[in-house]
């Protein structure tokens, strides 16, 4: 079975090789590398993909958020989990709307490190406990805005094709991106608004004024 590969990224020294040391000798998982900023980060994915990429959101030059959406042009199969000292919901949402799968405290032990890598990279998301229970308060009393904050800038263009009639080729070629790319995005769409069907699609963007 085919290990996961993780980067880490974070300009925090001693953060950084607590996280190395932590995923060392894991069975599953293969750190491929640890850096310090988002542009080496996206130097480094030209030539290697990883499967799993854990990334602080406050980084010099270029944040965790700027640096995940741009992962996500490249590759949307890329998983991103934050690894930040922020546990307000505004950022866990900001975080959300940048292309993040999962959401992580920095106060996270190893055994919840591991699972949530393992959670993102089955196409699941994964966040701190403290974290959940934030979001399952805000599930029972939903703000108006929260309806459109987990769908990113990116799958809202996809929406919006999808909802004219835009075949995958299509959309591919006006985003300047892949067909595959763009059925990735397609997939996590459906996933975040329960579609079953393009017709589902549709009347979530006529709903949400993406139309």
């Amino acid at each position: 079975m085919a290990k996961i590969k993780v980067i880490i990224v974070d300009d925090h020294e001693l953060i950084l090789a607590g996280m190395e040391k932590m995923l060392t000798g894991i069975n599953d998982i293969e750190l491929i590398a640890g850096v310090s900023s988002g542009y080496t980060l996206l130097e480094i994915i030209k030539t290697i993909t990883p499967d799993v990429i854990l990334m602080d959101i406050d980084m010099p030059e270029i944040s965790g958020l700027e640096t995940s959406k741009i992962v996500k042009e490249v590759n949307a199969q890329i998983k991103i989990i934050a690894l930040t000292v922020h546990d307000e919901i505004s950022m866990v949402k900001k975080a959300r709307s940048s292309g993040m799968d999962g959401y992580l405290l920095k106060n996270v032990n190893q055994d919840e490190l591991v699972n949530a890598i393992q959670q993102v990279h089955k196409g699941k998301t994964a966040y701190s406990r403290e974290i959940t229970e934030q979001l399952l308060a805000e599930k029972e009393n939903p703000s108006s805005e929260s309806v459109l904050v987990e769908i990113t800038e990116r799958e809202k263009e996809v929406i919006q094709f999808i909802a004219s009639g835009f075949s995958n080729t299509q959309i591919g070629e006006k985003l300047h991106i892949s067909p595959r790319t763009v059925d990735t995005h397609r997939t996590n769409i459906m996933k975040k608004i329960g579609a079953k069907n393009v017709a589902s699609i549709v009347r979530y963007a006529i709903q949400n004024n993406l139309v």
